[in-house]
């Protein structure tokens, strides 16, 4: 997946300071070992850091804003499994956040103020306030799920309440095998899954950039509503989790 955020970045039009790639330790060795030896996408610069592996993302996004915090204005932060999917991606993402003042996500739950798709961007002076954000401790998927709902959901009780971009983008989110496209289909997607992603797509410049293995799907949901319900009700459930 390392290796399609790189295709994606390289070929997109951006204007991004520095590419920050957060390693979970214990891995695969000879895929850590590739991992640390990238050093540059294109002019952009490339740190690895290298941390414990628990946290999930979110753990691991703490990680990378400690490292750094104001050294950045903005913090773009991407799950390992989806890669941008827009030229220009970046500036449209600071222009969101700069408007929001907010954390601003591929899909914000309806109720409770949390990101049901985390990619997005982070004021560096928002994060600053907000900072350290919680999240549960491990590294299975039922704490990574608790942690989603507690780190994000800590940005609304610090004042400042998730927002999404879906009035500019599209947020398509993978299924198993099939896909929730949200937003308007019209507009393009600004982060994409790796699932959808074929090595010899290129981004497109129209207006929707179709990943090239759509055809590998069962079937694309469009849907702006429905995950957001079944968000909604997990939010006390989440707020069970042992925070950290």
């Amino acid at each position: 997946m390392i290796r399609q955020h790189l295709d994606a970045l390289e070929k997109a039009t951006h204007s991004l300071a520095q590419i920050t790639i957060v390693l979970a330790d214990g891995g695969d060795a000879q895929a850590d070992e590739y991992i640390k030896g990238i050093k540059s996408v294109g002019d952009t610069p490339v740190v690895v850091l290298v941390r414990v592996n628990t946290g999930y993302s979110y753990a691991s996004w703490n990680h990378a804003y400690e490292t750094y915090k104001d050294v950045f204005t903005h913090y773009i932060i991407v799950e390992d499994d989806y890669v941008p999917w827009s030229h220009n991606f970046d500036s449209a993402l600071v222009e969101h956040a700069d408007r929001e003042n907010t954390y601003v996500c591929g899909l914000q739950a309806r109720r409770g103020g949390l990101a049901s798709i985390s990619n997005g961007i982070i004021p560096s002076k928002v994060w600053g306030e907000v900072h350290p954000a919680p999240y549960v401790d491990g590294a299975t998927a039922k704490e990574g799920n608790r942690s989603q709902y507690i780190w994000t959901g800590h940005f609304g009780g610090k004042g400042f309440p998730v927002a999404d971009y879906l009035s500019t983008h599209s947020s398509p989110f993978w299924m198993g095998s099939t896909v929730r496209w949200y937003g308007d289909l019209t507009k393009p997607a600004m982060f994409v899954p790796t699932n959808m992603v074929d090595t010899v797509c290129l981004i497109s410049n129209i207006a929707l950039a179709v990943p090239c293995s759509a055809r590998h799907f069962g079937s694309i949901w469009v849907d702006d509503d429905g995950y957001r319900e079944s968000w909604d009700k997990m939010v006390e459930y989440g707020k069970q989790g042992v925070s950290k």
